[in-house]
């Protein structure tokens, strides 16, 4: 990626990066096993594959993750790959006789218009893919005010840990008036830490 940014540099030219986030391969890994979601992702990137041309560079970055990397593409073109990317999976993926429904999530950056170096680039894609899992979009392309408030978002909730890390031990109990009865309200907080909702 990097030398891709400095060839698109001393070109004048643009790079399109594309997160591609997968559903349902936890509940397939958990339901059939890892070979057979194994299965379902070596399927879903074939797909991938033949959407794309010998310049493009694509890589499975995580479990339900894969990178793709489009040179001489602006977001026009971007929006037009994503659209190609979302339609692929429409119909189902095949695996022994089981038709495999998959959702895709993509996050879209582009060089130089929203980043320009290969980290802050991923990094634009990687919010951007997040965004849309939250949004329930298709595809999302990089813009600066989904990143800072994704940035505030993930600094709030990592005070919020420390905070009841630190505090989780108050000899004060805080009591909440819920549904006509008194609850401790750090035993809540405390409760939703230890199960990871917070």
């Amino acid at each position: 990626l990097r030398r891709n940014i400095a060839t698109a540099r001393r070109r004048k030219e643009s790079i399109a990066v594309f997160l591609l986030g997968l559903s349902q391969l936890e509940e397939m890994n958990d339901a059939f096993g890892y070979p057979f979601s194994d299965l379902v992702v070596l399927q879903a990137a074939n797909r991938l594959t033949s959407l794309f041309r010998e310049s493009d560079i694509a890589a499975r970055l995580t479990d339900d993750t894969f990178a793709i990397i489009t040179p001489f593409t602006d977001a026009k073109g971007a929006i037009v790959v994503a659209k190609r990317i979302v339609d692929l999976f429409e119909t189902s993926l095949m695996v022994h006789t089981i038709p495999i429904a998959l959702n895709v999530k993509i996050g879209v950056a582009i060089f130089p218009d929203h980043r320009d170096s290969a980290e802050l680039l991923v990094q634009g894609a990687t919010v951007a893919m997040h965004m849309a899992k939250a949004t329930g979009e298709d595809y999302v392309i990089y813009s600066p005010s989904g990143d800072n408030g994704a940035s505030h978002h993930i600094q709030l909730m990592g005070e919020l840990r420390d905070g009841i890390k630190a505090y989780s031990q108050w000899p004060t109990i805080p009591q909440l008036y819920v549904k006509g009865e008194f609850v401790g309200g750090s035993d809540i907080v405390r409760e939703m830490f230890q199960a990871g909702e917070l």
